[in-house]
């Protein structure tokens, strides 16, 4: 096949067209879709809807996949498969929580002592309007840098904890079509503020707003560090929202990529599947 890649935005990801992701795909094929997927950090598949089983085959290209650690949102035909969303209540009204799906910039699973290296996220039913998933590359985010402010962080550890909050959230989403809830406890871990990926080398800023409590070492510029960092990470010109139109699919590298959700209205319906790439393969 003829493999088209278009840049999202100069900074974040690539779009790939020219190929089929629903139907088995060729060495070559899968070879060049793993080199984009290193070289970009995220890839936008538009327009192909995928069964399960698709989307799970498909996913293994980038690596082994893993079972999430939270049983509560696996699909239980397809445990590989976890669902995300809500379905939709026409008679919801505003009771000042905010929209539904709303989840601050963070990298997957930085609150355990390993986090997975990617994921793929379909979309299975999208809202009206809202409902968009944002990506940030934090490799092109360390590029950017000063040099002082890559020597100040260099070498520095930071706690990441899951939080009693969080929790709550994923638990509200169990439904019949996911496992029931369980225990939702993580001990807290330490990662280094500057990652170096495990197979291109490339250094990214290691940041997870939603689970990155503090630095562990003293610092010259004090508590406001990890704050500075978050601000200068998500500006404009970090980052890319996409607009789900239903069969969408994008992979992330979660080695060096953020992503958020800024929500939708709670009266319409938003459902995604995404399946977790524990490992690259061997």
């Amino acid at each position: 096949m003829l493999l088209e890649l278009e840049r999202l935005t100069p900074k974040v990801g690539l779009a790939v067209s020219g190929i089929d992701i629903r139907a088995p795909l060729a060495d070559e094929d899968q070879k060049a879709l793993y080199r984009a997927y290193l070289d970009s950090g995220v890839l936008l598949f538009r327009n192909q809807p995928l069964e399960p089983e698709q989307l799970i085959n498909f996913s293994r290209i980038f690596g082994d996949l893993t079972i999430h650690p939270i049983e509560s949102i696996r699909l239980r035909k397809h445990p590989e498969i976890i669902k995300l969303g809500s379905e939709g209540k026409p008679d919801a009204v505003d009771d000042g929580s905010g929209p539904a799906g709303s989840v601050i910039w963070h990298s997957d699973m930085s609150y355990t002592s390993s986090p997975n290296a990617a994921a793929v996220l379909h979309a299975m039913v999208v809202p009206p309007k809202g409902g968009q998933t944002g990506f940030i590359d934090t490799a092109a985010v360390y590029d950017a840098l000063s040099p002082d402010l890559r020597e100040e962080i260099e070498g520095l550890e930071v706690r990441h904890d899951f939080g009693d909050v969080i929790g709550k959230q994923l638990a509200a989403m169990d439904d019949d079509e996911t496992c029931d809830v369980g225990t939702l406890t993580f001990d807290p871990v330490i990662h280094p503020l500057v990652s170096v990926h495990s197979e291109t080398g490339r250094k990214s800023v290691n940041l997870s707003p939603l689970f990155a409590k503090d630095v562990i070492q003293e610092t010259p510029s004090g508590k406001d560090l990890l704050e500075r960092l978050t601000a200068f990470a998500t500006q404009p010109e970090f980052f890319y929202f996409h607009d789900w139109k239903i069969g969408d699919t994008i992979l992330w590298d979660n080695r060096r990529t953020l992503h958020s959700a800024p929500g939708y209205d709670k009266r319409h319906t938003r459902i995604m599947y995404r399946t977790t790439i524990g490992a690259p393969p061997s």
